[in-house]
């Protein structure tokens, strides 16, 4: 089932449970407050005050449902925020739920307001906070993301009115803020994207979408410059190509310590450590040559990949 077709069958659930009158509300209410007070209690409960417990649960039970639609709604605003996190549109009506359920239970219907303006702050709350934490790996603090998010504010007014983009100094001075520190929050605040997220809603993993290790073989480029290496190995005369060979665990082998390679050998470590280095210089001497290693530096990291068969 696709997540429009979920969102469908919510929709048609929630959509069950009527809306609730003025004098319902205060009603259930005052059950509420009745229970979360009994809950509280640290002391055995009589016989009646138990049943009023149940009561109020049943009250916030019916308080909520008769205001998931409430959430849906709100969620909807929220929706375009979530497309590079991991969360889906029904991800987010629950974590709006959890907050219309705090809501059911600190409302107070005596006060003369609706539930549903009382419960916005708390569902639009949840849904903020449910967000943040699933955009990025560190937590970001509130307040931080709060300047952050009047920052591309201020910066997409100003683009709309000087008709190109502010620096960080301008969008600081406009926020009345020091430029150093809104910087680092903004280079903190940066959103990252799970590899085990859909490319689209009815795609695949990301990750499924990564070339294999083989792949990588494919490339022209990457194919050209282990020729390169290969040529530079092929120079190097048969004991240093042993050494190399045996340290790194080319052509299938697996890698050794240099006091293995010289017991092998019958020679000592410092010769087997001094004809590596020496044979590490001569390949890199080569591949520098080479248009596409002119500004590879070192061969250590090419060889610790596996040879071209």
């Amino acid at each position: 089932m696709s997540q429009s077709d979920t969102l469908r069958a919510y929709l048609n659930e929630v959509g069950k449970y009527p809306l609730l009158t003025t004098s319902q509300e205060i009603e259930l209410s005052r059950r509420v407050q009745r229970w979360v007070h009994l809950r509280d209690e640290k002391r055995e409960l009589t016989k009646a005050e138990q049943r009023e417990m149940k009561s109020g649960i049943r009250a916030r039970e019916q308080l909520v449902k008769c205001n998931l639609r409430l959430v849906v709604h709100i969620s909807r605003r929220f929706a375009p925020r979530i497309r590079t996190s991991g969360m889906d549109h029904m991800d987010l009506i629950q974590e709006g739920a959890v907050g219309l359920q705090r809501a059911a239970e600190l409302f107070d219907g005596t006060k003369g307001y609706k539930f549903s303006t009382y419960a916005y702050w708390w569902i639009r709350q949840s849904m903020t906070r449910s967000i943040e934490m699933q955009d990025r790996v560190v937590r970001i603090p509130t307040n931080a993301l709060e300047k952050v998010n009047r920052a591309f504010k201020v910066q997409s007014q100003y683009i709309q009115a000087h008709g190109h983009a502010p620096t960080i100094e301008q969008i600081a001075e406009i926020m009345e803020v020091n430029a150093k520190d809104l910087r680092m929050v903004i280079e903190r605040s940066t959103v990252h994207t799970s590899l085990d997220g859909l490319a689209t809603e009815e795609g695949s993993p990301l990750l499924d979408l990564l070339s294999d290790y083989e792949d990588l073989y494919d490339n022209v480029d990457y194919k050209e410059r282990y020729e390169d290496f290969e040529v530079a190995y092929e120079q190097l005369d048969e004991f240093d190509k042993k050494i190399i060979s045996k340290y790194y665990g080319l052509h299938g082998e697996d890698s050794r310590a240099l006091v293995t390679i010289a017991e092998e050998h019958g020679v000592s470590r410092e010769r087997v450590r001094q004809r590596r280095d020496r044979a590490l210089r001569k390949i890199s001497y080569h591949m520098q040559r080479t248009p596409a290693f002119k500004n590879f530096s070192t061969t250590k990291a090419m060889l610790q990949l596996p040879l071209i068969p």
